[in-house]
């Protein structure tokens, strides 16, 4: 067992019960070396976080350990069975799904609310693949010049056909997706555009262009590339 931070005391006792997983251990251990270093961060959603904490652990460079959804479904106690304590202490926040709808009146986007989101006044609709990387460019988009119309959560494969919902009233020109860098998120623009007659949908250059410039490169998937969020640089975190 590692000599642990003040914080993490009550997990003494649990460290070698049969129940505490190697998994659990791991998940320890990572969070431990965060908070021995002191770096706390500014506040951010749980998956980006979790991102950064365990995105280079060895257990986590794993298909079936994914490190940025790994607080979905931990729940040992002490610690992560207490989720308000954990989000204090991880300084972080927790991000709903978009609720879907074909509403593209302006919003403000709030924490735990999301639908569409319209932040400017072009005619581009940029559609994010996962849900809390929607919520943080959303937020992003409100701080920069840029000419995107509308904001979009595209929920993984739901995406291809739920763009052919868009008529000629909604008023979009051009559509850009942004998904994850592995053979489905690259696959969804192409499969869409059967189902938009006369609309392109075209990869977000830019955003792929700062993910692997920017992007923590993922042991688990050869083709998989994720990024997390510091201080001076906008969050693309594909999550």
């Amino acid at each position: 067992m590692p000599v642990l931070v003040s914080e993490l005391a009550p997990i003494e006792g649990y460290w070698f019960l049969p129940q505490t997983t190697d998994r659990i251990r791991a998940a320890y251990e990572a969070l431990n070396t965060r908070l021995h270093s002191g770096h706390r961060g500014m506040r951010i959603p749980l998956r980006e976080r979790a991102l950064q904490i365990f995105g280079l652990h060895p257990f986590f460079q794993q298909p079936h350990h994914p490190a940025e959804k790994l607080f979905d479904t931990l729940d040992a106690k002490p610690l992560f069975s207490d989720r308000k304590r954990l989000l204090e202490l991880l300084n972080a926040f927790d991000v709903d799904p978009p609720l879907l709808s074909k509403d593209f009146r302006s919003r403000d986007l709030v924490k735990n609310h999301a639908a569409y989101h319209e932040p400017g006044k072009g005619s581009t609709l940029l559609v994010i693949e996962n849900s809390t990387t929607y919520w943080s460019i959303s937020h992003m988009l409100g701080h920069i010049d840029h000419r995107i119309g509308h904001v979009a959560w595209g929920s993984g494969v739901t995406f291809q056909k739920s763009i052919g919902s868009l008529t000629a009233r909604d008023r979009i020109s051009d559509i850009v997706y942004f998904g994850d860098l592995d053979p489905s998120g690259l696959a969804f623009p192409a499969r869409a555009e059967r189902y938009v007659g006369g609309l392109r949908v075209r990869p977000a250059f830019e955003l792929y262009d700062a993910l692997l410039r920017l992007g923590t490169p993922s042991g688990s998937l050869h083709t998989g590339t994720r990024m997390c969020g510091t201080r001076n640089r906008p969050r693309f975190s594909v999550v």
